[in-house]
């Protein structure tokens, strides 16, 4: 079945940690445009079809990936093979806080230090070459836009 194409491949992938304006924090939650929209995605498909979607998630990773993140994909039927551990072994997988005020303004804040930088944004964009053949061959991709900010 793996060597099937795939109906969506999302990428990007980040771990928030949330500070909500009443200092409430949820810490290691799956963050991420690629996560999102896989979960959107599934959700849509369940609704209308009553079975989950073949989907993929393309990111980089850190050695600390959560389990509990990598389970929770999994059970949300998403297709890891994507997923590219840092080639450095120091290298995080990408972290921020999301700081939201009471008067809706959130503020992303990057937990590596150094970040953002060039290794931040090559976990944030996989090149598509790097992909699983059935990613690369999929009917449908999500790219997140990450401009860099100087």
């Amino acid at each position: 079945m793996a060597s099937e194409p795939l109906e969506l491949v999302c990428f990007t992938l980040i771990i928030d940690d949330i500070v909500l304006p009443n200092g409430e924090t949820f810490m290691a939650q799956l963050g991420g445009g690629g996560s999102q929209s896989l979960f959107g995605f599934q959700l849509a498909s369940a609704s209308l079809t009553g079975s989950l979607a073949r989907v993929g998630l393309a990111a980089g990773v850190g050695h600390d990936f959560p389990a509990s993140c990598r389970a929770w994909l999994s059970n949300l039927g998403v297709d890891l093979q994507g997923l590219a551990l840092a080639e450095d072994p120091n290298r995080n997988t990408p972290r921020a806080w999301q700081v939201f005020e009471e008067d809706g303004r959130r503020t992303q804040i990057w937990r590596s230090k150094g970040d953002p930088c060039d290794a931040l944004y090559a976990l944030l964009r996989p090149r598509l070459d790097t992909l699983p053949p059935h990613f690369a061959a999929a009917q449908n991709f999500h790219l997140g836009a990450h401009p860099v900010v100087s």
